[in-house]
């Protein structure tokens, strides 16, 4: 298979995938016939996979842990509030609630494996237990480590049909199977090139600067379409 893809256009499809995904999750109260729920969801599934799998191609070259760490959890810090009042919008806040917050907990235990190895399985439950009421919660935490540990793909698509079959059970819906959006992701990685790609210092921190700040617009956004 040709590799045609770079880093920086994975970051292109993971955004655009999030924010379609978002905005679908948001105006639902407005609009969401079945057929654009199931495509809004469907391809959001896109988004953390692939940034699941460029936090460890940059957990690997990183020469600055701390640094690249702090970064992580400053912006997950950041977009608590707007992740709250766009996707949850009602009941508590929840402080550990977004995607930033379970690819936070992945790079620590990312960095614990390879302290410790001999209690990786340890490590892993632990991380599940800090994510499970995060966005992505366990089944985040699992996929970023079947990517570390395994880059065949296999325990992914495992993780996938665990996640639509649990989904199906729990709420007895089909449009839990849009979850299967997620093995849209591997001909994607398969076609990885493992560079970078067009790269600096704003692509280097947009990801992080564009979550909050896409959450905040599409906040202000319902704020004037409620107004109209």
């Amino acid at each position: 298979m040709n590799k045609k893809l770079n880093a920086f256009h994975l970051k292109i499809i993971a955004i655009i995938a999030m924010t379609i995904n978002h905005l679908g999750q948001n105006f639902a109260p407005k609009f969401n016939p079945f057929w654009w729920e199931f495509t809004y969801q469907f391809i959001g599934k896109l988004t953390f996979p692939i940034m699941a799998y460029l936090l460890i191609e940059g957990y690997i070259h990183t020469r600055r842990f701390k640094i690249y760490v702090l970064r992580l959890a400053l912006f997950a810090v950041i977009s608590i509030l707007p992740y709250h009042y766009v996707l949850n919008k009602t009941g508590s806040i929840y402080i550990f609630n977004n995607i930033l917050f379970t690819l936070t907990i992945g790079l620590f235990m990312l960095k614990a494996i390879d302290i410790y190895p001999k209690y990786e399985k340890y490590i892993v439950f632990i991380a599940s237990l800090l994510t499970v009421a995060s966005d992505w919660n366990i089944f985040g935490i699992l996929i970023i480590h079947s990517f570390y540990q395994n880059n065949n793909f296999k325990h992914l698509t495992i993780i996938t049909l665990s996640m639509t079959i649990a989904q199906i059970v729990l709420t007895g819906q089909t449009i839990s199977l849009a979850t299967l959006g997620i093995l849209m992701v591997i001909p994607l990685l398969k076609s990885y090139d493992g560079q970078k790609g067009f790269s600096n210092n704003l692509i280097k921190y947009g990801f992080y600067i564009y979550y909050p700040l896409h959450l905040t617009i599409i906040l202000l956004l319902q704020v004037i379409y409620d107004k109209l």
